[in-house]
This record gives structure tokens, C-alpha cells and sequence, in this order.
């Protein structure tokens, strides 16, 4: 009987960990097709599918088995151009998630097993069951083993450290510093500027201000009114923002004095960052 392998998960972001249970299920199951299934879904995590991808390949994925599915633990699109009459469906974690749902063993109301069974010696074919399997837990970088580590950890790394992550994360970097610096980027994008979804929400809700300056892991993003920041902050995103209320944002002294009228003070100036001057309210 055909195997059939899947490695479901979010992959926010794809990392060595990862790449070790692909390739660590290629070779639990010689001769099966393995695949990655990945969502698009951002609603709670920040790497849409099209970056997950690219990381993937950069880890060393085959061509065409990371593929997007509306559900990892279905994903129909993967077996639906597999029979389901003659091929074993076996989806494959890491050991550290063995105790996450959805998990093998259940029983239906009438008795009978679930469709979800731990991987047997004799199993049946995916229009009766499907099996998980558990691999080992690799750990990469600095003792991380989990991708939230690796979201938690990014933000309070400088470029140096961030470099070297990446390196530990995407081995096809170490010999390309630029490859390196692209994936640093890629990851700041998304990672260094989490906002929390229940913060978008209340953010399209507040009144337009004349300028709104949000502060986002340590960084200042400017943007024309609270709305557009609303609509260009990554979705799904982070935990530790503080968000400011609406202030003015003068980018001199000189601005200041022209549109006000009035001469600045320097008492007045909260703070300067790359050439903005900030009011203190």
C-alpha cells in the first residue's frame, strides 16, 4: 500500500527544528511521498504562506511538497491525488507536541475507533484511518526547539546575534552573508513589528487623529492617521507594544515654529529619534 506522509504544523516561522522532522520522517518512511501542510492563516501568528514557503525551500524542502491547505490535520489538497483505497495516510509531529490535540486513540459514540489512530502494524487505508506518528525533537540555535522560542527571543537580539540565528536556522545562509542579511529583513518584517489582533480591531475604531506615532518593539513607525495604521500593521501580531496616543510628530524645531506660530522651548522636547522631534504633551 501507497504511504502517504504529512507534516502538519504553522510554521511561524519554518526553522531547522522543522527541516530535521521532514527529513527525519523521509527517512522513517522510505519510499512514501512527504509533505509539508501549511495555512495562509495569519489571524493569530504573523508569517503568511508565501514566507513560510520561502523559508521552507531556504531549509531545504523539496520542490512542490510545501503546500498550502486550508486545514493541516485534512489537508485535502495534499490526498485528494492520492486513492484513498490503496494509500496509508500518516501524519507525523514532533515528540514535544504529543500531548497537543488533536490526538490518536479516540473512540466514535457508536464504539467503534475514531478515524485518527497511533500508527499500528497493521493499518488501513485512509477511507477507513488515518495514523500519527511521533519523531524526535531536534533542538537548533541556542537550545530552542520550538518556533515560539525563536518569535519570543527575535526582538531582543541585536543584528549581530540575529545574523547568527538565522545561520543556525537556514544553514544554506553560512555561506552567504547576503542571503543572510535578506533573511534577517524577512524576519524583522514580520516578527519585529507584532501587533496584537485585538489591538488592530480597537485601532479601526478610534477617531482619525492629524498624526499617530506607534511605537513597536522599539521601533517608531509614522503613519498619517490610526486608520492606516490599522491597515498596515501585520495582522496577528505580537504582545509587548505600547501604544501612544495620538500626538503631533514636528520634524524640527523650524517646522514647529512655522506651522504654529510660536517658538519651541527646549524643555518641550519629549525625545529626537532619526530627525523627529516629539512633543511632550
Amino acid at each position: 500500500m501507497k504511504q502517504l506522509v504529512i507534516m502538519p504544523g504553522g510554521f511561524h516561522p519554518f526553522h531547522a527544528g522543522h527541516m530535521a522532522l521532514y527529513t527525519a520522517a523521509k527517512e522513517a518512511f522510505p519510499g512514501a511521498d512527504v509533505y509539508v501542510a501549511a495555512t495562509n492563516d495569519t489571524s493569530t501568528r504573523p508569517f503568511p504562506f508565501a514566507v513560510k514557503e520561502k523559508l521552507a525551500k531556504l531549509a531545504g524542502v523539496d520542490a512542490g511538497h510545501f503546500v498550502q491547505v486550508k486545514s493541516p490535520f485534512r489537508a485535502q489538497e495534499i490526498t485528494q491525488n492520492y486513492d484513498p483505497e490503496s494509500t496509508e495516510l500518516i501524519f507525523v509531529r514532533s515528540t514535544k507536541d504529543q500531548n497537543k490535540p488533536p490526538q490518536a486513540g479516540g473512540v466514535k459514540k457508536d464504539g467503534n475507533p475514531g478515524y485518527l489512530q497511533p500508527l499500528d502494524d497493521n493499518p488501513q487505508a485512509m477511507n477507513r484511518h488515518a495514523y500519527m506518528a511521533y519523531l524526535p525533537t531536534v533542538e537548533f540555535g541556542p537550545g530552542m526547539t520550538s518556533a515560539t522560542e525563536i518569535r519570543n527571543a527575535w526582538p531582543t537580539l541585536n543584528e549581530k546575534r540575529k545574523t547568527a540565528l538565522v545561520m543556525s536556522l537556514y544553514p544554506k545562509t553560512q555561506t552567504n552573508p547576503k542571503l543572510a542579511a535578506n533573511v534577517v529583513k524577512m524576519l524583522d518584517v514580520a516578527i519585529g513589528t507584532e501587533v496584537d489582533e485585538g489591538l488592530r480591531d480597537m485601532l479601526h475604531f478610534m477617531p482619525v487623529a492629524p498624526k499617530a506615532t506607534i511605537p513597536v518593539k522599539k521601533k517608531i513607525i509614522d503613519y498619517s492617521t490610526l486608520r492606516q495604521a490599522a491597515d498596515t500593521v501585520p495582522r496577528g501580531m505580537a504582545r509587548n507594544v505600547e501604544i501612544r496616543a495620538p500626538a503631533k510628530v514636528y520634524h524640527s524645531p523650524e517646522e514647529y515654529a512655522r506651522v504654529t506660530g510660536k517658538d519651541i522651548k527646549a524643555e518641550s522636547i519629549d525625545y529626537i529619534e532619526e530627525n523627529r522631534t516629539h512633543l511632550k504633551k
